[in-house]
């Protein structure tokens, strides 16, 4: 239980993150490109807040019509004396849940982090 709820107090903090790290890269170039207004760092969070619910959706549908998919196809592979055994070593094998969101969320936030960096740069020293 307390595995999920840190999994879970992470991605807000990731979503956090988020809204900085695009405040930031909107202010350093949407807002000369496109002649708007900065913006600030709440509108950005209400704005990933959004985006969060209806991709998070999405995702989460067509993530487990695939893995659906692929599992009767692995069923109808293996013949019946190994099926048992082969989904125990799938099983066995999978990372939980809370462990796969916690390297989402890490590789999310290298992932901004590096284009927070990048954009720093370009701002820095070629605009």
């Amino acid at each position: 239980m307390w595995k999920s709820i840190r999994g879970k107090c992470v991605s807000f903090v990731v979503t956090f993150y988020t809204a900085f790290a695009l405040t930031m890269l909107w202010d350093w170039f949407v807002t000369k490109a496109f002649r708007v207004e900065e913006i600030g760092y709440w509108n950005m969070l209400g704005l990933v807040f959004i985006i969060n619910i209806l991709s998070q959706w999405t995702f989460e549908m067509t993530n487990a019509v695939m893995w659906g998919k692929a599992m009767k196809m692995l069923a109808a592979c293996i013949p019946e004396e190994n099926r048992a055994e082969t989904l125990r070593t799938i099983e066995k094998d999978t990372p939980s849940e809370d462990m796969q969101t916690l390297i989402a969320d890490g590789i999310k936030v290298l992932g901004i982090t590096i284009y927070l960096g990048l954009g720093w740069a370009v701002h820095t020293f070629f605009m």
